[in-house]
């Protein structure tokens, strides 16, 4: 479960992520897709009482990567959302942050919080 207050982010952030790529911006793509990615998690950490408020940005998914409380999956997608470009600004040819970041989110939502369970 993600707080609802998240979601009106995450939509809005995955939908300038895919407009970005439409549009030949693969970098704000990438930063779209992150943000998504990490209000997700934050939403999920609210759902679930787990006090990560001070954490910010980036630090989210890395706590999310390595959190033995989030399932597999998502850590794995938190992780690769944590790749980083190289010299040219370019990700691996078989990485794609908008659909990590669709599948984290994908996977927090579908765990129901302690008081809904």
């Amino acid at each position: 479960m993600i707080l609802d207050a998240c979601k009106r982010t995450i939509q809005r952030e995955l939908e300038w992520a895919f407009q970005a790529r439409l549009d030949g911006n693969e970098g704000l793509a990438r930063v779209c897709s992150r943000r998504a990615a990490i209000a997700a998690v934050q939403g999920y950490a609210g759902a679930h009482d787990i006090p990560i408020k001070n954490l910010k940005g980036i630090h989210v998914l890395e706590w999310c990567a390595i959190n033995e409380s989030i399932p597999t999956t998502a850590r794995g997608n938190a992780a690769r959302l944590l790749t980083r470009v190289d010299e040219d600004f370019t990700l691996p040819s078989d990485l794609d942050l908008i659909i990590e970041a669709t599948q984290l989110i994908r996977t927090l939502e579908k765990i129901p919080n302690k008081d809904h369970s």
